[in-house]
């Protein structure tokens, strides 16, 4: 044992050099392997919190009311046809009628209440549309597209439903044209 100590003492400083170049190597072990672990972090970061994004926005979904709206003509008169097809009652509490590009809106008040998985129907809203579309008339006749979107409210808190188009004809103030406007389908077919 004696040895041992006597040659410790004879290369102290060979052994503290030693130990201060492995200090020094892993140092820079460690620094590398945090440059190479942090964008895998950052990544996971990102993923976890789109997860979590993508799992609120399911959730939302499936509390969220999902009305699908018609404006149809029956006779002489224009009713709304709204279909719940969610499982949380709602309240229809306005119907929002626009003339696709001209500014303002016109609002139609109701008080349709839709449990889950249930369609209503409105009264006749022919008048109610022709005054919104009064400021556009010309000869007592009009003529162009609807932007149409009801408001509703579910559990008190109100919001509005996605717009729906139609292109309409109107009258001395009464509709004699109505079909909903479609987006154009392209299909492209290799045969």
């Amino acid at each position: 044992m004696p040895f041992l100590a006597q040659w410790a003492n004879q290369h102290a400083n060979l052994i503290l050099a030693g130990a201060a170049i492995i200090q020094a190597v892993a140092a820079g072990l460690i620094a590398y392997l945090t440059y190479r672990l942090a964008p895998s972090t950052e990544n996971y970061a990102k993923l976890t919190r789109g997860l979590l994004d993508l799992q609120r926005s399911q959730f939302d979904r499936e509390w969220q009311p999902n009305l699908h709206s018609t404006l149809f003509l029956e006779g002489s008169e224009v009713r709304l046809r709204i279909v719940n097809l969610s499982r949380n009652a709602v309240v229809v509490t306005h119907l929002f009628v626009n003339i696709e590009g001209k500014e303002g809106r016109g609002q139609v008040d109701l008080d349709i209440p839709i449990p889950g998985l249930v369609q209503r129907e409105s009264a006749d809203l022919s008048g109610s549309i022709w005054e919104a579309v009064l400021p556009h008339v010309d000869e007592h006749a009009w003529s162009g597209v609807l932007k149409l979107s009801v408001g509703f409210l579910m559990a008190g808190i109100p919001s509005p439903s996605n717009p729906v188009f139609y292109h309409a004809s109107m009258h001395n103030g009464h509709v004699t044209e109505l079909h909903a406007k479609r987006s154009p389908i392209v299909w492209e077919h290799d045969t």
